[in-house]
């Protein structure tokens, strides 16, 4: 893998994971609404939003340990 797609997948790490957690919390807001529960569903929907988070960052460590093993970027 070249180094711009290595720079890139650790940048995803920095917007993905705010961004999932956001969209956890509304969508469970949202959600929460429909059962007159909106604070509850927002701190469940944040929850899952936070662990999405966590799993996309897992996600694009395990690829790139995986180059790093497959011999990734020669930068000699």
């Amino acid at each position: 893998m070249r180094l711009p797609r290595r720079l890139l997948d650790v940048a995803t790490i920095g917007l993905v994971f705010p961004v999932a957690s956001v969209l956890g919390y509304l969508a469970g807001r949202a959600i929460g609404g429909w059962f007159d529960m909106p604070n509850a569903g927002a701190l469940i929907g944040g929850l899952f939003g936070v662990a999405a988070g966590f799993y996309n960052v897992y996600q694009v460590v395990q690829r790139l340990n995986a180059d790093e093993e497959d011999g990734g970027t020669d930068q000699r």
